[in-house]
């Protein structure tokens, strides 16, 4: 035996039912046999709340479960997750899904309430979120590899627009590149330059920075470079930036808001979640085309 081999960790695999996620049975597709009801205590996330993706689900019917997640012993509750509950909660989906085992790997820690509350705290808090430049190099290295862009979105997480949005990273002169990799612009503002010539995004890259810090300090904004790309090239951007529901709350509230078309008002306050969809004239049978709601409503 080596001086390693004490640390050394037993990774196993388990049926994801098998496992136990506190507070599970109120997921929103439900819990499984072992899971509790439990909404708060330890080994607790309310982000087991928020709806699973579908690209996520896709990713894990592609290539499975790849990190291993952290289990604790916890007597008749079994195997207790205390890291990696959304690994679990798609290996769930995907098996009874395909109708095939989708076994979660995992690895057992030892320790007290405390000492797993700082690993669960720790094992979030501490990812590096991946930046615009590295992702648009994966994406490119996908893509050389053979895979498709509808591959590519799965795999990354992320969607085929955005996909697109990543290539036009390798359009962009290199001091916007630099930029970017500064801060100085975030890369969905720099994407916005990307109609322009190599020589023009370099000299409005300049202007932009420039208002930027007289304004305070930050990266360049979205609006700022699409205006800019459309000064520049007479075309209309991409559509405008969507507005945050502080924004529209204080436009509704405010005294000429009975001046703008009822329709527009009634959709502001549906999209901000105060207005059912049936107060709308239409509205329900859309969603219902979209299969976004219920035939029975």
């Amino acid at each position: 035996m080596s001086s390693n081999d004490k640390n050394r960790l037993t990774a196993y695999q388990f049926d994801p039912f098998e496992i136990t996620i506190v507070g599970g049975k109120n997921m929103p597709e439900g819990g499984g046999p072992n899971d509790t009801d439990a909404t708060d205590g330890p080994g607790y996330d309310a982000r087991i709340l928020r709806p699973l993706t579908e690209v996520s689900i896709r990713d894990v019917i592609d290539q499975g479960i790849l990190v291993p997640v952290l289990l604790r012993k916890d007597g008749k509750a079994g195997k207790v997750v205390w890291d990696g509950r959304n690994r679990i909660r798609r290996a769930r989906i995907v098996q009874t899904r395909t109708g095939k085992p989708c076994p979660v790997p995992c690895v057992y820690h030892q320790g007290t309430d405390q000492d797993f509350r700082k690993k669960q705290a720790a094992a979030n808090e501490h990812r590096d979120e991946d930046f615009f430049a590295n992702k648009a190099k994966k994406c490119l290295d996908l893509r050389k590899g053979g895979s498709t862009d509808e591959q590519i979105a799965v795999t990354m997480n992320c969607t085929e627009a955005a996909v697109a949005n990543y290539f036009k990273y390798f359009e962009l002169d290199q001091s916007v590149q630099d930029a970017m990799k500064s801060g100085d612009i975030s890369g969905s503002a720099a994407i916005k330059l990307v109609e322009l010539t190599r020589a023009e995004q370099a000299t409005e890259l300049v202007s932009l920075v420039a208002e930027q810090k007289a304004k305070g300090g930050g990266k360049v904004k979205v609006a700022a470079a699409a205006q800019r790309a459309k000064q520049k090239t007479g075309k209309k951007p991409e559509g405008a930036v969507r507005p945050g529901l502080r924004v529209m709350g204080k436009v509704i509230a405010h005294e000429k808001a009975e001046e703008l078309p009822e329709g527009f008002v009634l959709g502001m306050r549906w999209v901000m979640g105060d207005l059912p969809p049936e107060k709308i004239k239409g509205l329900k049978a859309i969603l219902k085309d979209l299969y976004l709601v219920d035939e029975d409503g």
